[in-house]
Formats: C-alpha cells, structure tokens, sequence
C-alpha cells in the first residue's frame, strides 16, 4: 500500500465523513509543543476555507486549551469561541459551529488538538460528537504511528552521541537552537515556497541530526582546540558522506523507507554544507539544485556555529554573525533563509535564552513531540 502522509489521510477522512454530513467542512490538527508552549498547525483538510494554516500561538493564549494541557482532562471546546477574538490572525468566519477535542500521548501528555467545523449552526448534535471522538482516536494513532518511530530514531542518535562522548557542535543546546531556528525560516518562508505545515513540522524534527555523521570523526579532529591542518579538515568534510550513510542504515533499520517525508532527512544531512555558488560540499551543488529544507538548515547551523564558542574559535559577536549572514546573502546562503532569520532577532534572542548550552538537555528534545 502507497504511503500518504497526515494531511493526505486527514483529506481522506474528511471526504468519507461529508459522506454522511455535508454541512462538514473542515478538519484540522494542530500539534502542542512543550518548550515553547505552543501551538502549530500541523495537517488541515481544506485549505481554502480556514486560515488554521500556518497557525502559530501561545497556548496560553486559549485559556480553555491551556486548561485541557495543565489537568489533562478531556473537554470539548467550541472553536468559533476559541478564535472569536478579532486580535487573533486564526480567527476563521466559516466557524458557523465547531467542535474542539483534545489528543494525549500515552503517558498522558498533550499532544495537539482536533479541530472539527461545519457551516451549519448546532450542527455536533451528541451523535455526531460520539462518531467524531472515535474519529479523533483513529487520527491519534495515525499521527503516532507517522512520528513516533521517528522518534525513536531520533533518541538511538541522542544516546549514541551521549555514548561516544560526542562534545563538539552537537550539543544539546546547539542541535536544539538550529532545529528551532529552521522550523523559525520554514514558517517565514512557507507561502513564497508552497511550504506545508506538515514540512514546517518536520524540519523540526530532522534538524537536530544534521550533523550526524560526525560521529565517525575521530575526537582528536573533532575537539581541536585550534584551526584544523588542511589534511584534518579533508577528514572532517567527510562528516557529510557518513553521516548519510548513517541517516539512509537508520532508515532501513526502523524501516522508514516508505515515508516520503524521510527523503527531507537524507536531503538535510547530505546537502546542509552546499554553498549557492557551487563552493561548498561534498557535491558541489548550485542555487536550486539545492533543495530548500538544506538550505534553511545551512542558514540556521551557520548562524548559530559562528555566534557560540566552539573548540577552535571563542563565537562572533550576533551582529557580526548576522553580517557575515547578510554579506553572503545570494553567494554562499539562500538571500531567502538569510532574510527571513534576520527579520526575527527578537524570536532568535528568545530561542537562545531557552536553549541555552550549558543548562540544556537533550531529554527536552527527546521530548518534544513537533
């Protein structure tokens, strides 16, 4: 059977309930993250009819919802209540009724929500409420099934890199700033470059195992204390090959290979060290031969490498950084990704303030579900 990611299985649900009720007219998911306590939209089965698209708030923002993550008791919410207020970009007027339902990880922590809406007023009669809930179990277990074993994958990675005393740009704080510095230029980017929720979600996901294939590179190349001999930084490049061939073993060992959103991993671990100009590695790829998820992750990973100290150089100041950014734009970066970090110093300076190095730790990412 030909895999379909979320929304291709949301679309589907959707169609086969409008079936029996017409009045039906949108599904959506939106995805609670921890660490920044909020939430993203994640999958939505018309577009054209919401704008739960690219939807980021504070959860602390719905104070029903906030209340559902703090005592994890199930509540059904009315939506049109939740994004009645006019100050809310989300705010959507085909909400003529709307039913809300929490989704819970097993252990009991939230998950997301489901959100239900039809163009019809008092039209979640108990019945209907009783189907959809059933609904809502089935489309829990099939975000489960499409994020946990990655998941999975991603903690191997974590405990490996812990095992082999892999110190350099790996650090927990470093791996988290870029993923959340990607998932940043990713929803700054996603209507110019038709990117989906479902990606922005992703590529938070995959970030964080950019660098993987450092470790096959032996600790005295990789923690230096000064500039690498050109023979050293050879080795070093190679980073990039092993760690796809890292990425493609993990793949066919937790037997990913039918998820089409896997192909974004193998693209963010072997292409991130690509340069516009054809100048970087190992492939010597150009502009949009480069593919887009690559290049935010390049953005992001250079800005946060030269802003921090590492073991061969003590960190450029941020402002240096963001000029180094701006002065490559269209040469070595996408002038894209380059654009849309600098457009966001403020967020940058909060995503450093929570992630920072020496106080992080990699359980926070281990468990963040988006």
């Amino acid at each position: 059977m030909d895999y379909k990611n979320i929304a291709q299985q949301i679309v589907d649900i959707h169609e086969h309930l409008r079936l029996e009720w017409p009045h039906l007219n949108h599904v959506a998911i939106a995805l609670y993250d921890p660490e920044k306590e909020e939430l993203h939209s994640f999958a939505n089965s018309e577009n054209t009819h919401t704008k739960l698209i690219q939807f980021v708030q504070k959860i602390s923002s719905f104070p029903e919802l906030q209340k559902i993550a703090e005592t994890k008791i199930p509540h059904m919410i009315d939506a049109s209540s939740l994004f009645a207020n006019p100050d809310h970009q989300s705010s959507s007027s085909n909400f003529d009724s709307s039913f809300t339902l929490p989704i819970f990880l097993q252990n009991g922590d939230l998950l997301g929500f489901i959100f239900f809406s039809a163009d019809k007023n008092n039209f979640f009669t108990k019945t209907i409420q009783d189907h959809l809930i059933v609904y809502t179990r089935l489309i829990r277990s099939m975000i489960l099934s499409d994020i946990l074993p990655l998941k999975i994958l991603q903690a191997a990675v974590i405990m490996t890199q812990n095992m082999t005393r892999y110190k350099d740009e790996e650090t927990a704080g470093h791996i988290a700033r870029v993923a959340y510095y990607s998932r940043m230029i990713a929803e700054s980017l996603a209507q110019k470059h038709n990117l989906s929720d479902e990606f922005i979600n992703y590529i938070l996901l995959y970030a964080p195992l950019h660098d993987i294939g450092k470790l096959a590179i032996p600790d005295s190349i990789l923690l230096k204390p000064g500039r690498l001999d050109p023979d050293e930084y050879e080795i070093m490049k190679t980073h990039v090959i092993k760690g796809e061939e890292i990425v493609k073993m993990l793949i066919s060992s937790f037997d990913l290979a039918d998820y089409d959103h896997t192909s974004m991993l193998i693209n963010i671990t072997s292409y991130h060290h690509e340069r516009i100009n054809g100048e970087g590695y190992p492939h010597k790829l150009k502009s949009l031969e480069i593919p887009i998820e690559s290049r935010i992750i390049a953005v992001a990973d250079v800005f946060d490498a030269m802003s921090n100290p590492r073991p061969y150089h003590k960190g450029r100041s941020i402002e240096e950084t963001f000029e180094h950014l701006h002065s490559n734009a269209g040469i070595l970066f996408d002038p894209d990704c380059v654009n849309a970090l600098l457009q966001h110093k403020q967020e940058i300076f909060e995503i450093r303030k929570i992630f920072v190095a020496e106080e992080y730790n990699f359980d926070l990412i281990k468990n963040s579900v988006i």
